[in-house]
């Protein structure tokens, strides 16, 4: 008999430090953090998540390339079809970027840390 989600506990996935537009010795990791998303999707999805916690230092800087915006929102968009996400900003992260429209979705939450 498959358990109901009230017999389950919450699963909660907590990460940090993604550093969206990091470059490393002048490469650019985008394909990188790419990778990491597909396997974080993979994660929550093996995993039967409920809750992502992001725990800051989202971008690597305040002002962030606009290529790291859209990454984000592109991959809020699809993480939060699969569970709630709740993103704090860290010293490396602006809140009013962060706060800005597009990023914040359904089933995406955000805390100033």
């Amino acid at each position: 008999m498959p358990e109901s989600p009230e017999d389950r506990p919450i699963r909660i996935l907590h990460t940090a430090d993604w550093h969206l537009g990091r470059e490393f010795h002048g490469a650019d990791l985008t394909e990188a953090h790419r990778h990491f998303f597909d396997w974080l999707a993979g994660q929550i999805e093996d995993r039967r998540v409920d809750l992502v916690i992001m725990a800051g230092d989202i971008f690597d800087r305040a002002l962030p390339p606009a290529a790291s915006v859209g990454l984000l929102n592109e991959q809020l968009a699809r993480l939060s079809e699969l569970c709630e996400i709740a993103l704090i900003a860290g010293n490396h992260d602006s809140m009013q970027r962060l706060s800005f429209g597009p990023l914040l979705k359904p089933g995406v939450h955000l805390d100033s840390g």
